[in-house]
């Protein structure tokens, strides 16, 4: 659902084949643009180098917005500076960790996983993405679809209403999204678990339950957030499953915990509006550090380390 995919920097020479091209990518798009090679952006510069001065300025302003950034992954595979950018990629092709598709200006060798920039069409089984999937009841599958959002992120909060440490349909699959975050090239800064109260007992239950199950799971460098809420008067109510990311989001529609064998879920990628929105609905201060009023009404916090949990609020 979400893919990486290599850019070369020269199909981005003027700001019409910029704008047109990097509209395509971002998590709600279900493209990502590899960093290949680390310097990727200053490829990127010295390809518009003989643009006009206005069209200069539009690329240069839009590479530095944090927008752009998120449609960007960091890619760190080998790059031999000796070669030209395209055989680079395409020799990428031949290991275990392929770009979904390269988008190039030429396609010399007719590489098959190599599509020209200016013929790209939604019907190409390479460039086209589904946003939708039916996946899997399994730990193992419900883990798969959302590792590219996992791995490039920097903030993950996992959404479920009906979460139980202690029983090991949620458990299971809850540790393997744990240990991917965490074995990920830039784990998360931030973690965070939020459920509903509806069914999981008072706050001293759930601390004893959370402890004895999720501590196990938090290595030495990482904290886990843990907050339960409960629907306002009037207010939406709290049954979604997700996991949102400051990137975007998916929705699972049965549940995150895995199923009977046979049984699959929906899952479906967020478009760019309903992610912010169900994003916010968990914030309780804004990206520029300004107090904001969650959707939901908080019952509990916890925090989750190797030592067990320690309890935020109510204090």
């Amino acid at each position: 659902m979400v893919h990486e995919f290599a850019l070369e920097p020269a199909t981005l020479a003027t700001w019409e084949q910029f704008r047109y091209l990097t509209e395509k990518f971002g998590v709600d798009n279900g493209r990502l643009i590899a960093q290949f090679p680390k310097s990727w952006k200053k490829l990127v510069y010295d390809a518009f180098a003989g643009a006009g001065d206005v069209e200069k300025k539009r690329i240069e302003e839009r590479l530095q917005q944090e927008s752009f950034s998120r449609k960007l992954t960091r890619s760190n595979r080998t790059y031999d500076s000796a070669q030209a950018w395209l055989p680079n990629a395409v020799r990428q092709q031949e290991g275990s960790d392929p770009f979904r598709a390269i988008i190039a200006t030429t396609n010399p060798n007719t590489c098959p996983s190599v599509r020209i920039a200016s013929e790209l069409d939604e019907t190409d089984r390479l460039w086209s993405v589904s946003r939708e999937a039916k996946i899997a009841r399994t730990a193992h599958d419900l883990t798969a679809v959302a590792v590219p959002l996992v791995r490039c992120s920097r903030e993950l909060l996992i959404v479920d209403p009906y979460f139980d440490p202690q029983v090991p349909r949620f458990f299971d699959v809850f540790q393997s999204l744990i240990r991917e975050a965490c074995g990920a090239r830039t784990p998360p800064g931030r973690l965070e678990l939020h459920c509903s109260n509806a069914r999981s007992g008072t706050t001293d239950h759930w601390e004893g339950q959370c402890s004895s199950r999720l501590g196990r799971l938090i290595g030495a460098n990482f904290r886990l957030r843990v907050v339960r809420w409960a629907q306002r008067a009037g207010g939406e109510t709290f049954h979604a499953r997700y996991i949102l990311t400051e990137r975007g989001g998916l929705r699972f529609d049965v549940g995150l915990d895995a199923g009977p064998p046979g049984e699959t879920t929906d899952v479906t990628l967020l478009d760019s509006q309903l992610h912010i929105a169900r994003w916010n609905d968990l914030q309780e201060v804004d990206a520029n550090g300004r107090t904001c009023t969650p959707a939901f009404e908080k019952v509990d916090e916890l925090l989750i380390s190797n030592g067990g949990a320690t309890r935020i609020f109510p204090t």
